[in-house]
């Protein structure tokens, strides 16, 4: 949720005027640690408006990554986000996504010893 930049200016006068952040909090319904953000982003970028996202695409083309993991079997989910250029959940995320997982479908220790 975003809240509108008066409320987030209002906000922080009372603050200046030496309100402490539990009042100011209570007053407008936020929690503290919002108040702290805003206070850093006014410090950051001279304003309260919303930063942009800046979010990068993860996407990765299923079977790059199936051709992948067929070359490279032993390769570390961090060796594979270097080579995709993402990050190692997006790595994980996508090979459970294929089916391919760390756990050993079978089990090489299933005979006892007796």
């Amino acid at each position: 949720m975003s809240y509108s930049k008066e409320l987030r200016q209002k906000a922080l006068e009372d603050l200046e005027k030496g309100y402490s952040k539990k009042d100011v909090s209570e007053k407008f319904k936020v929690h503290r640690t919002t108040l702290r953000n805003w206070e850093k982003l006014r410090k950051e970028t001279g304003s309260l408006e919303n930063r942009d996202p800046n979010r990068k695409s993860f996407s990765i083309d299923l079977e790059e990554l199936k051709k992948y993991c067929e070359k490279n079997p032993f390769a570390t989910h961090r060796k594979a986000a270097l080579y995709f250029g993402v990050s190692e959940r997006v790595i994980i995320y996508y090979k459970n996504k294929i089916g391919i997982t760390r756990k050993n479908k079978t089990n090489k220790f299933k005979e006892k010893k007796e």
